[in-house]
């Protein structure tokens, strides 16, 4: 359901010893925050390379389609608490474009999906 087309990067998860679900957990914890403290003390353009963020992103989209295809739509946001609506916006726009969708695609899929 979640398949790309387009072909697999080269794992470097291969090279790590293997961890619980828990210790993922923290690591992306951790990271959620230095990443968070880094663009908020530096900016943007100095904390890591667009093809980093390209990298992190596609992960994230696949783990949160994941978890909505296992547990169910769980919005992956508390809007406000975490972020601005501007950012998500821009975030959003951004992850259609990359997709070469446009909104009223997802408005279709939302309806045909029944995840609104």
């Amino acid at each position: 359901m979640y398949a790309s087309s387009e072909p697999a990067a080269p794992s470097r998860a291969a090279n790590l010893p293997p961890q619980g679900p828990l210790e993922l957990d923290d690591q992306v914890r951790a990271c959620a925050a230095a990443l968070r403290e880094a663009v908020a003390t530096n900016g943007s353009q100095s904390v890591v390379s667009s093809e980093a963020i390209s990298e992190l992103c596609a992960a994230l989209c696949k783990l949160i389609g994941a978890d909505a295809h296992e547990r169910g739509a769980v919005p992956p946001l508390t809007l406000g608490r975490q972020v601005e609506a501007t950012a998500v916006l821009v975030t959003v726009t951004a992850l259609l474009k990359s997709a070469n969708l446009e909104l009223f695609e997802l408005g279709m899929w939302q309806s045909w999906s029944g995840m609104k």
